[in-house]
Formats: C-alpha cells, sequence, structure tokens
C-alpha cells in the first residue's frame, strides 16, 4: 500500500493529464462500441477503430509506469487516438457523404447519430488533454534542497 501511495505522491501534473486522456479514451470506446451496435449502424463499425482505441488507452497506462518512458505516454495516447480517429472517418466516411450531401449546416449537424457527435467531440478532447500533458511534467522531481519542483 505504500509503494502505490508512493507512486502517486511522486506523479506530476502531466501524469493525470494522461490518466485523464486515457480516461476519456475508454468513454469513447465504450460510446463508439454501443453505438454501433445497432442494426442500422454495425454497417459502420470496424476493428481497427476498437483496435487502435484499445492502444491508446494501453499504451497510455503501460508507458506511465516507468520513470524512462513516463514521458512518451501522452505522446503515445495521442497518435494512437489520432489512428483511431482515422480509421472512425475511413468507415464512416459513406454516412458523412449522405448526412452532409446538401451541405454543412446546423440542420445537418444536429441530425447527426449521437455515436457519431460523441466520438468526435470526445477525439477532440483527447487529443487536447493529450498534448498538454506532452508538455507537462509526468514526475515531480527534487532540487538540490531535496524540495519537490512541480
Amino acid at each position: 500500500m505504500l509503494t502505490v501511495k508512493n507512486f502517486f505522491k511522486s506523479r506530476g501534473l502531466g501524469f493525470y493529464f494522461t490518466a485523464g486522456a486515457v480516461l476519456l479514451s475508454l468513454i469513447q470506446l465504450i460510446i463508439y462500441s454501443t453505438a454501433f451496435s445497432t442494426v442500422d449502424f454495425v454497417k459502420y463499425k470496424h476493428w481497427t477503430v476498437i483496435f487502435c482505441s484499445v492502444l491508446a488507452i494501453l499504451s497510455g497506462i503501460g508507458l506511465s509506469c516507468t520513470k524512462w518512458t513516463e514521458r512518451f505516454a501522452p505522446l503515445a495516447a495521442f497518435v494512437c487516438a489520432l489512428a483511431s480517429f482515422l480509421m472512425f472517418i475511413r468507415y464512416g466516411y459513406m454516412y458523412f457523404t449522405e448526412l452532409f450531401f446538401a451541405g454543412v449546416s446546423a440542420e445537418a449537424i444536429s441530425q447527426m447519430y449521437y455515436g457519431y457527435m460523441g466520438s468526435i467531440i470526445l477525439y477532440v478532447l483527447i487529443w487536447g488533454v493529450s498534448i498538454a500533458a506532452f508538455f507537462l511534467r509526468q514526475s515531480k522531481r527534487k532540487n538540490n534542497e531535496g524540495v519537490e519542483a512541480v
């Protein structure tokens, strides 16, 4: 128990941003998996979107656990979420073509299926949080006086 307490005590703000990106990736994965399981939208669901989302979650968690790889965790989560988004767009292209055939308008956006709208919003949030985490320290460091610097 003390090891876990010391682990979280030594983590910086960037670690928690990375954890937030991983949590958002998990929420996006759940929304995608449930929304595209209906009969009408199962044709837009593909395993590569799920695989890249799972990879984003696992790389964010796995790389954050060691001092040597912690600085790459937000970058890995960002890249895997970007790959997932690109596959998401690739396999949902025909839906967007049908929806926005007459042009992009507020009415067309309001008619968008919740699975698409929720996933797009979550992808943007994941990217923002991951980029912010990349520029923040993943763990606290001690300076010469032994005081922890954030």
